[in-house]
């Protein structure tokens, strides 16, 4: 109804229309039935939205200054032409409106982004009227007032108080001083909820949750509604579902700029976007993965699989099991691409002029996100179990559940694509309901008047019939009611085959090259012919093999199935073709369809008949992309769609590829390998594969529901939903319904339906399909799904993708344990049973918990309200008992401290005080947590952080704990005190905010609020009553004696007022009040923990600047172009390129880099915003470590994941691995700083640990220690204080204090012990560390004009002004280290920006720093080391930032420093490519030094040189060889060189046979590398530490010698010492020493292995020749033997054995004979509780008579023999040591042994009777003869046992051998040397024990007494075992030195030519 333009459409033929050729003519005149029209331009008189074109060329200013006036005049340096190029680039310039149209109100406000503005709406409405102004006008002032979030309220005038919000316009200079405190405000609203919200259970349940879920304020810090809004997330939940909360927080603005995945962009946007058609050039970029980890790491599943019970799931190894790996991150950081702002709305707080809402929920750009499918973390697909969309039924959109959205005045769909200009354009047909419509009824809703009652969300209960229109569609979008009113339907979530069969080619695009042309399609690609995604089409009705698009069609935008179209063309006498030319069916159907490449959701796809091939393109590691290949059309020139294009597309997607089953690889085709041997093309350096696809049935009967939901993937509708194909119930059980077509009962169709109950109570619909896809005809893959059609990519199905995921997560296995038990921690148990945990889960999954009779909870999965319930219902929640427990409980997060107290002592606000002025002020630099304030996105603390001492030592976690800083545990000390004081005001270190003056006692004018708890004036009731307020009544009675003496004292002689005000200042010091612990006091004093005393040794410092968040390091040290360096350019290209994160030339300084090695690479660069670094390098000061991080072992890009079992690219795992350097967790104490203080204090020097801001478990020590690491803020050492009583001389509180926090029993709370005695240390601490620091003058000032991010430069003052102050401190210090912290450098999004901001403030610090350490004479003893927790990605997100990599460059820097130099290995190419030996893919460096090569140097500069000790503190260095940093590689002054390291290095194979396959675990392979560091010891004559070893190159293949084994292989790597000359490295001895360690690894490291090499025959070689009796007696006792050579391991044994008389209590049960002949020398051995060692010549224990030494007793009855054998040392492999059961003492007597050998085997032999034949029954290969080994006898029964060293059964070998021994019969260990030589066999052990079973039966007195294990009761005349005799037996007089037959003995008396003997200890008086 426009009375100014018209529309008129002409076809442009001289039949109908107009003459082609007059095209292009204008002012032509047409004569209409309403007159005559002049012809113009089509866009006179338009209205175009210019936004987007000014902010992307700000220079435009002629075109910008239309922006103020409104008007545009045309550039005159402009064609027309470049009007027309920019418009059809409708990201630039939009068309909006035309003069004069009339339009629905909310048309134009959808293309003016109004629509979401209820509030313009409702005024247009109002005036009918709308006044268009420019972007500064409609935005001045912030919008206007409407309704808004979710529970909003309006303002209460009666308040007198208003709610400031940030807004540009008015934050000019001055203008908040008056009256805003943004920060405060908010943490006023959320303290105010918690004080006197109702429903504290919800506040408490919210809180939780926002720990859990943290967002803070490093966006948006000032604004308060977007802050407030996020935590409403948790408040509105708080007892619904989890999967609620995490789905509305990561469509949170605030979540999205945390993590950085806001307008995070799918790869293929950027390449596509980026295409430089002249070039060929693209840009690679990621998507930002940040969240795509935490969502895993924090929010969901954790990083460990863990059981129901919250305990870690492990392996057959006891290690833990990783929940994902970095290709579920990057899997996942595909999911989270394309999320972006919606429109800001009116009545809502502003920044920065904002068009954009930073609180209201995501919307999704469909183009921008990532169209492929995605792996879930099972190996599936996140689409797994969603029904196709192909099996929708007909007319889906008129079935149950079908849903459809109100869109009132407005056409355009939400979540699907139309274009904006449609709902303006009365040509576009819509689809308009007959009110005769069933469809139309559930819309309209009707009243008896036939008017509509909309609802906004309509979702049909039952299945509708067709009615008109809707019969002739498969699908509707918009649905139009009445004009005016419309509803866009919303179909269920479904998803597509990635490959399908008889694909077809659709086309799109339209060239149009003149109009005398004919119009051709510009793309094409594959589509699905059962899937609605393409447009009609239809050739033949005018021209043959001309395309009529849109023929015939319903309404615009229209998409049917192939089968569809082609019904409709055939039955109008048409067909379907591949057409020559297209055109529209008619003008009105014309909708230009030009292809848009970086747009694909505004392309519109046709039909056509021609077949479409689908291809997969594989690249080297295994990725792949989707292919088509459509067929070609000769007379049109059409290119493939590009992120389908071989040779175009860059999309690849990880797929589960199948894997060898020896080496567990992934099998797919490579270039390697000839592309599967010729399975594949080459295409490039990748491989092109043509497809097959097979569609077949899983079962051929009804299966469990378990298998089911196992093997099914593929989901399916509902049954009940279809009308056309009927389905029936054919057979159930438990948990499954099998469904079949009408008319079939098999169960064996791919149409069969199952319907399953999954493990939540979840229902699911199963189709009984498995789709296989088979590649190259070798290769099998099951079919992908997905959620988006690559054909119709659409937002609604992103949202389900999304929604796919998140589901995915929130049920995997681990998710719900690791969420309850976070809850229960956060609920304030920081040690929570299994038991508990597990019943919490059970309700969290069932989402009921029941209580006495009341259900909580609405049996949805991941229920809060049967969360809640469960948490503080449960009975380790309830029962007093628990109280009793010492480590039940937890230290209290102080913020809760502070809401407690203030809401149990009724805390109320002032009058006339306003929201404005803030309820606190400072609480993070005073109590340690403040909301928003938390340092980084793992909220306040970790949840695994355990104190050293008890805690630690108890394997028990603190989580609070981690806040006990000095700053904190005494700011909120003096905060309750002053609060009580003054109420909530800032004197005396108070927590509220300053308003007006410093108040006296008592006076709270100057306060926010006070307290107003009165109560009974009983002091006894009283401190009763404050007892269940203040501690849930766990107040000790001896505490409330010394509150009741506290009250009485003080009201006494300060009156009574003061009395109550000092009582609730001592109630809040309580440690019941600090912690949930109960007290037990033992009436002594708290002790101080000591300094230790200073040495006379010099001064060492180290100190750690720890840059959290992951600095990306390679834009610190970069190369340089200098001298042609080609690593620059290659670095450059990597980042990005001109638009990318690299640094260029002018933002590089130049440094020597030589020593680098990399030719042609002399130069490097520093950071410019880094010049400190440049200079301290260039003074030759400082050092640069190249390319280092956490490694357990040195690997390869090919063997990395088997090689380093860590939580790789976490934050949190990753800062603590770079923190412990403990691989293995093998250290003493989890800090590899602390463990070095360890050492250093054994030697007796003087330590201290100091951490500034932030704790590190880096300077933490053993626990066993004790010693406390210290924990200091910047904002200054405070004492406690109290105005009154703790002032100078004034100390009359101190007494109750101390008291109040003296020692507690050892049953005492461990928690409320932790936190008296940080409390009693830190009180101590700082009343003299405060003087002490204020003597302090340091000479540099550390200020700057930077902004001191983070206080750097304070921190690292106060480590100056400690440094100075080291003789002050405490008594004195010889070794100190410090780490401070510096955050924020997770630079995920905006690299440089992030660089720019902080490296200013870091600079200041280590210049100022270095210049004090100079300043003080002390930079020679100060060694400062910058590190991070590992490096970044190479290569740039989508976001201009870097993700989480590995490797990282760091810098150290001292006086000491040998500096100029770069040690380690810089990259020597950026390229990611597989080729690349240290490039992961991705971007991501594999360190080539690991974090125990710095400190190895470090620590001997430290004063650490013995091996040993250097084990302890690098308890992996071992692993790494020789490859470390000495203190003579790092420091000037160094002279340490590395044992074991220098000289000979040399590799020998180690193999094992293993049942299954698998690679050796990092254990396994240390524990063979120490074996063979102990074999090479001996075999070469050397000591163990002067070689070292390390385990390389693993190879697993199917055995061929051993049927069903696995070969795995290895080298190992023998570096040995430099003294040890070359020619003394035998390489046959080397081969023995790994041969010998592989045997022994075979039986006992490596589970089930078998050794590699040639067993000892099944019998010995030879017969030994029978000896004769034996000659001589027993010798009791050890006798003398001669000089002879002890192996070391039991020389040391033989050290801690007492050799004393056979009188002595720890041998006189033992004896020693040589039996037999061919003695050659006499044997002995030593014995002492358990140890032992036997010596011993002889030729051999076989035939019918044996020769061998005996260590035996005699015994009677059932007895088993274990001893630990440690070493056997003999010349013959058949020299013989172990456990023998003798018979008699004849050489010829029976027997049952079990014997080490000397070939490193073992063996069983036996003699059935005396002068029998011997019997040889072997097994097993073993090397060092370390092992155990058991001998048993039952009655006549004897068998033999061994097991390894770590093993925990006992494994049977040999025989079973019946032999009758008679009554009594001799026990012990026999050695034989089978050698008639002197050459003694010597054996040793640690362990020999037996039990006896038969002392008590009823055997004879003699047989009791010859048994040294039995005691014959004299009184009750019974035999008992030896321990185990009556009182009454055992107590007979015992004999005295005067009884018959004593002797009396010299016993350790110094053996001198006087008359007087005196005792060697010097102690005892003389004799004679």
């Amino acid at each position: 109804e426009n009375s100014f333009l018209r529309d008129i459409v002409l076809w442009n033929n001289g039949d109908s229309g107009c003459d082609p050729l007059d095209e292009l003519e204008y002012a032509m005149l047409i004569m209409t039935s309403e007159g005559c029209w002049e012809n113009v331009h089509p866009d006179h008189l338009s209205v175009f939205d210019f936004t987007n074109y000014i902010s992307s060329h700000p220079t435009a200013n002629v075109i910008e200054s239309f922006v103020d006036s409104g008007v545009m005049v045309y550039p005159s340096n402009h064609s027309m032409s470049f009007f027309e190029e920019i418009k059809d680039n409708r990201s630039l310039v939009t068309r909006v409106a035309r003069y004069g149209d009339k339009m629905i109100v909310d048309q134009l406000a959808d293309k003016l982004a109004l629509n979401v503005d209820p509030g313009v709406l409702i005024a247009l409405a109002d005036k009918g009227t709308i006044m268009l102004e420019n972007l500064v006008q409609r935005n001045r002032g912030g919008g206007m007032l409407v309704c808004g979030s979710p529970n909003e309220v309006a303002p209460d005038p009666e308040l007198d108080d208003y709610f400031a919000v940030k807004n540009i316009d008015l934050d000019c200079v001055g203008c908040q001083d008056n009256y805003e405190n943004y920060f405060a405000q908010k943490q006023t609203v959320l303290a105010l909820n918690m004080l006197h919200a109702e429903d504290q259970l919800c506040q408490r349940m919210a809180w939780a949750l926002y720990e859990l879920l943290y967002v803070g304020t490093t966006t948006m810090p000032d604004n308060t509604e977007g802050n407030l809004y996020s935590y409403d997330i948790m408040t509105r939940n708080c007892f619904g579902t989890y999967d609620q909360i995490l789905k509305e927080m990561t469509f949170s603005p605030k979540m999205g700029e945390q993590f950085n995945y806001i307008d995070s962009s799918a790869t293929r946007f950027h390449w596509d976007a980026w295409y430089d058609e002249t070039t060929g050039v693209r840009k690679l970029v990621f998507p930002d993965e940040n969240y795509a980890r935490e969502v895993m790491q924090l929010f969901s599943i954790g990083l460990h699989e863990l059981e129901l019970d919250g305990t870690e799931t492990r392996d057959k190894f006891g290690r833990e099991i990783q929940t994902y790996d970095n290709v579920n991150i990057m899997n996942n950081a595909r999911v989270m691409t394309g999320f972006t702002y919606t429109a800001r709305r009116g009545n809502t707080e502003e920044l920065f002029r904002a068009t954009k809402s930073r609180f209201e929920p995501f919307r999704i750009d469909i183009d921008k996100h990532d169209f492929f499918p995605k792996q879930s973390i099972e190996d599936g697909w996140i689409g797994d179990r969603y029904p196709l969309c192909e099996d929708l039924p007909k007319h889906h959109f008129l079935k149950i559940g079908a849903t459809y959205r109100f869109r009132g005045g407005s056409s355009i769909p939400t979540s699907q694509y139309m274009p904006a200009s449609w709902d303006a354009d009365e040509k576009i047909k819509r689809f308009v309901l007959s009110p005769d419509s069933m469809l139309y009824k559930k819309l309209c809703d009707p009243d008896p008047a036939g008017n509509c009652n909309f609802s906004n969300v309509v979702t049909l209960d039952e299945n509708l019939n067709c009615f008109g229109n809707e019969c002739s569609v498969d699908s509707v979008i918009i649905a139009q009611i009445s004009p005016g009113a419309f509803y866009e339907y919303i179909r269920q979530p479904c998803t597509h085959f990635s490959f399908y069969n008889n694909g077809k080619k659709v086309v799109t695009g339209v060239s149009k090259p003149s109009p005398a042309l004919e119009w051709k399609y510009t793309h094409a690609m594959c589509a699905n012919p059962l899937t609605a995604v393409a447009a009609r089409s239809c050739c033949g009705i005018s021209v043959i093999d001309r395309i009529e698009y849109n023929y015939k069609f319903e309404y615009h935008g229209e998409v049917v199935s192939a089968g569809t179209n082609e019904a409709i063309c055939i039955a109008n006498g048409g067909t379907v073709c591949d057409p020559t030319s297209v055109r529209a069916y008619d003008p009105m159907a014309e909708i230009d369809p030009e292809y848009n490449a970086i747009y694909p959701s505004q392309n519109t796809y046709f039909w056509t008949d021609t077949p479409c091939k689908q291809q997969i393109l594989v690249r080297n590691d295994g990725m792949v992309a989707i292919v088509h290949e459509p067929q070609a059309n000769p007379s049109v020139t059409a290119r493939t769609v590009l992120f389908v294009d071989a040779s175009a597309s860059i999309n690849y997607i990880s797929v589960p590829w199948n894997r060898d089953t020896v080496t567990g690889e992934a099998r797919f085709p490579t270039t390697s390998n000839e592309c599967g041997g010729g399975a594949c093309t080459v295409f490039d350096d990748k491989c092109l594969c043509d497809i097959t696809i097979a569609e077949n049935s899983v079962f051929d009967a009804l299966p469990s529901s378990s298998d089911a939901l196992q093997f099914l993937h593929v989901g399916a509708i509902d049954p009940a939903v279809y009308d056309d194909r009927s389905y029936s119930l054919i057979e159930s059980a438990e948990g499954i319904e099998a469904y079949a077509l009408s008319g079939t009962s098999a169960i064996n169709s791919t149409s069969t339906i199952f319907k399953v109950t999954g493990d939540f109570g979840e229902v699911f619909f199963l189709r009984n399909l498995v789709s296989q896809v088979t590649v190259g005809g070798t290769y099998v893959l099951r079919n992908p799904v997905g959620f988006i059609d690559l054909v119709k990519v659409e937002e609604r199905d992103a949202e389900f993708e999304v929604d796919a995921f998140l589901n995915h997560l929130t049920r995997y296995s681990s998710s719900a344990p690791f969420i309850c038990k976070r809850l229960i921690q956060f609920f304030g148990i920081s040690n929570p049973s299994p038991a508990y945990v597990e019943r919490v889960v059970k309700s969290y999954i069932g989402g009921f918990y029941t209580h006495r009779g009341t259900v909580f909870g609405d049996g949805r999965y991941g229920s809060l309200a049967a969360t809640a319930a469960a948490i503080t219902l449960d009975k380790e929640s309830l029962a007093p008992v628990i109280d009793e427990d010492p480590v039940s409980g937890n230290v209290r997060e102080p913020l809760l401290k502070v809401i407690h107290l203030m809401r149990s002592l009724r805390f109320e606000r002032r009058p006339h005080i306003k929201l404005r002025y803030g309820l606190f002020d400072g609480l993070r630099s005073k109590i340690g947590q403040s909301p928003w304030e938390a340092p980084d996105q793992f909220s306040f603390f970790s949840g695994d952080y355990a104190t050293p001492g008890l805690i630690a030592s108890s394997e028990l976690v603190s989580p609070e704990s981690q806040l006990l800083s000095i700053s904190n545990v005494i700011g909120l000390t003096n905060g309750l005190f002053s609060l009580h004081s003054y109420g909530l005001a800032v004197a005396d270190g108070g927590l509220g905010p300053f308003l007006t003056r410093l108040p006296s006692v008592g006076d709270y004018s100057s306060s926010v609020g006070f307290l107003t708890y009165t109560t009974v004036n009983d002091i006894s009731d009283k401190i009763n009553d404050l007892s269940t307020l203040m501690t849930a009544g766990r107040l000790s009675d001896d505490n409330k004696q010394v509150l009741v003496d506290a009250y009485n004292y003080f009201a006494k002689a300060h009156g009574a007022d003061t009395g109550e005000r000092v009582l609730l200042q001592l109630m809040s010091a309580l440690p019941e009040f600090h912690t949930w612990n109960t007290v037990r006091k033992t009436g002594l004093a708290r002790s101080i923990t000591p300094s230790p005393p200073k040495a006379s040794n010099t001064y060492k410092a180290i100190v750690f600047i720890n840059l959290f968040g992951g600095i990306d390091s390679f834009n610190v040290l970069t190369p340089h172009s200098n001298g042609g360096c080609y690593l620059y350019d290659d670095y450059f290209e990597a980042r990005g390129g001109d638009v990318g994160v690299g640094l260029t030339l002018d933002e590089i300084l130049p440094i020597d880099g030589s020593s680098a090695g990399i030719n042609g690479c002399k130069t490097f660069g520093v950071n410019s915003l880094l010049p400190s670094l440049k200079d301290i390098y260039d003074e030759g000061r400082g050092l640069f470590f190249a390319n280092m991080g956490h490694l357990h072992k040195p690997c390869t890009n090919k063997n990395w994941l088997t090689e380093t079992r860590t939580d790789l690219f976490s934050h949190h795992t990753m800062k603590a691995e770079a923190h412990r350097v403990d691989a293995f967790k093998e250290g003493d104490g989890p800090g590899v700083l602390g463990r070095m203080l360890d050492v250093l204090e054994d030697y007796g020097l003087a330590v201290s640990a100091t951490s500034v801001n932030a704790h590190s478990i880096m300077i933490d020590g053993s626990p066993t220690t004790g010693r406390l690491s210290t924990a200091m803020d910047t904002s200054g050492v405070p004492r406690v204080y109290h105005r009154e009583f703790l002032k100078g001389n004034q100390q009359e509180l101190r007494l109750f204090l101390e008291k109040l926090h003296s020692e507690t029993q050892e049953n005492s709370g461990a928690f409320s012990n932790q936190w008296s005695q940080s409390f009693i240390d830190i009180w101590n601490k700082t009343d003299t560390l405060v003087e002490t620091l204020r003597g302090i003058k340091l000479s540099t000032d550390f200020s700057s004009k930077a902004p001191d991010i983070d206080d750097i430069s304070k921190q690292m003052k106060l480590v100056a002004e400690l440094i100075a102050a080291k003789d002050q401190r405490g008594n004195g210090v010889n070794r100190d280290v410090f780490t401070v912290y510096m955050g924020g450098f997770d630079g995920h999004s905006e690299l440089k920006a992030t660089m720019n901001n902080r490296l200013p403030a870091l600079d200041n610090a280590i210049k100022k720093f270095w210049m004090e350490m100079k300043a003080q004479g002390i930079s020679e003893r100060v060694t400062v080391v910058i590190g991070s927790e590992f490096g970044r990605t190479t290569t740039m997100n989508s976001n201009r930032g870097s993700d989480h990599g590995w490797g990282g460059n760091y810098f150290a820097f001292g006086g000491d420093i040998k500096g100029g130099r770069i040690l380690g290995e810089y990259p020597l190419s950026f390229t990611d490519s597989p080729d690349n030996p240290i490039n992961l893919g991705r971007g991501r460096i594999l360190p080539t030094r690991s974090w125990d090569a710095l400190w190895f140097g470090v620590a001997q500069w430290f004063g650490i040189n013995e091996p040993t000790d250097l084990d302890q503190v690098l308890p992996n260095s071992q692993n790494f060889g020789c490859d470390l940093f000495t203190d003579s590689d790092i420091f000037v002054s160094g002279q340490s060189t590395i044992s074991g390291c220098g000289g000979v290095v040399e590799t020998t194979d180690v193999s094992l046979y293993i049942p299954e396959p698998r690679y050796l675990t990092g254990k396994e392979q240390k524990d063979i590398c120490r074996i063979a560091v102990l074999s090479s010891s001996k075999q070469l004559n050397i000591n163990p530490s002067d070689s070292r070893c390390y385990i390389s190159n693993q190879v697993i293949q199917e055995s061929s010698s051993v049927p069903g084994s696995y070969e795995v292989s290895g080298s190992a790597v023998l570096n040995f010492d430099a003294y040890i000359p070359k020619e003394y490295i035998d390489k046959k001895k080397v081969n023995s020493v790994a041969a010998a360690a592989s045997a022994f690894a075979a039986d006992f490291v490596v589970a089930d292995a078998i050794q590699i090499t040639e067993a000892p025959s099944s019998s010995p070689t030879g017969e030994p020749t029978i000896s004769p009796q034996p000659t001589s007696s027993p010798t009791p006792g050890p006798t003398e033997s001669p000089a002879i050579e002890i192996p070391d391991q039991c020389l040391s044994i033989l050290d801690g054995i007492r050799v004393v008389s056979s009188s002595s209590s720890s041998s006189k049960n033992f004896y020693g004979l040589d039996i037999g002949s061919g003695i050659a020398s006499a044997g002995n051995f030593f014995f002492d509780s358990g140890s032992w060692v036997v010596l011993g010549t002889g030729v051999d224990i076989w035939g019918n008579s044996d020769s061998f030494h005996y260590m035996y007793m005699p015994t009677t009855g059932d007895i088993t023999i274990s001893m630990f054998v440690s070493s056997f040392t003999a010349n013959h492999p058949w020299a013989k040591a172990g456990p023998m059961i003798r018979a008699s003492l004849s050489p010829s007597s029976a027997h049952y042994s079990a014997f080490v050998l000397g070939s490193g085997s073992f063996t069983n032999q036996y003699r059935q009777c005396d002068g029998c034949t011997s019997v040889n029954d072997q097994t097993g290969v073993i090397s060092l003869s370390s092992v155990w080994l058991r001998t048993k006898k039952t009655g006549n029964v004897l068998e033999s046992f061994y097991k390894g060293i770590s093993d925990a059964e006992w494994i049977p070998f040999g025989g079973t051998a019946t032999i009758d021994y008679g009554e009594s019969f001799y026990i012990g260990i026999a050695v034989t040397s089978h050698s008639s030589t002197t050459e003694l066999a010597s054996a040793c052990g640690t362990s020999f024990e037996t039990t006896s079973s038969l002392c008590s039966n009823a055997i004879t007195e003699s047989g009791c007494i010859s048994s040294s294990l039995c005691q014959w009761g004299t009184i009750t005349e019974k035999c008992y075992d030896s321990s185990k005799l009556p009182q009454e037996d055992a107590s007979e007089i015992m004999p005295s030195i005067f009884s018959a037959g004593s002797t009396v003995e010299t016993f350790n008396c110094a053996d001198t030519d006087e008359t007087e003997i005196y005792a060697i200890d010097g102690m005892t008086d003389s004799f004679t």
